[in-house]
């Protein structure tokens, strides 16, 4: 395993316009580094240029189903001395639910990888394949005529082998989003197994709130 959790792993960063409609447009930039990076840049030797519009095309589809790929660029796969960056712009329609005058959607390509355990005990350790992180970076473009109505709290969450973080905020006509999830250790030993079960419980429950948008009032 790698010495430093982010020696490995992925930076996020996503630029997302709403639509009056609920509709978005985003722009998405993923910069890999580590295994991650190394995996992206060997599918992008492999591939031939429609094998990668459509290795991209299933992401995107995998972020919002549905999503329309608009256009893409990737960066140098034999480029070694800076991460893989990976960038694309994609529309989705219907994308946010409306329910009167509210909006509400939740954070477009966000997720963390922590399958909660279903078993209160183990008779082994878990062993992970690497330390890592995953880093998340949003700023959401408002439709006119709306405010914020509702954020979810932000939260931090620290136990031996993993810690997450993240926090909302919102001004200007604009939210912005930071989150992180770091793997510190590829062992969960059996005496910390019931602290990572709760872990990864409250990692799914606090990040799966949607934001509310209100149209303003006139």
């Amino acid at each position: 395993p790698l010495a430093q959790p982010h020696d490995n792993g992925v930076l996020q960063q996503q630029a997302v316009l709403i639509g009056p409609d609920g509709s978005l447009e985003v722009v998405r930039k993923a910069s890999a580094v580590g295994d991650y990076g190394a995996a992206d840049r060997a599918a992008c030797i492999a591939y031939g240029p429609t094998e990668l519009r459509e290795h991209i095309e299933r992401a995107v589809n995998s972020l919002a189903p549905g999503a329309k790929l608009i256009a893409y660029e990737v960066s140098d796969p034999v480029h070694f001395e800076i991460p893989f960056t990976t960038t694309y712009r994609y529309v989705v329609e219907g994308y946010c639910k409306r329910a009167g005058d509210l909006l509400m959607f939740p954070l477009p390509g966000v997720s963390y990888e922590c399958l909660t355990p279903a078993h209160e005990r183990r008779r082994y350790p878990i062993e992970h394949p690497s330390v890592f992180f995953l880093r998340d970076e949003a700023e959401i473009v408002l439709p006119e005529g709306y405010e914020v109505y509702y954020l979810p709290t932000g939260m931090e969450l620290t136990i031996p082998s993993h810690e997450f973080r993240c926090a909302y905020g919102h001004g200007g006509g604009r939210i912005y989003y930071h989150g992180e999830l770091i793997r510190k250790s590829t062992t969960v030993s059996l005496e910390a197994y019931p602290g990572y079960r709760t872990f990864c419980r409250d990692l799914k429950k606090g990040t799966a709130e949607w934001i509310v948008l209100k149209q303003k009032t006139r």
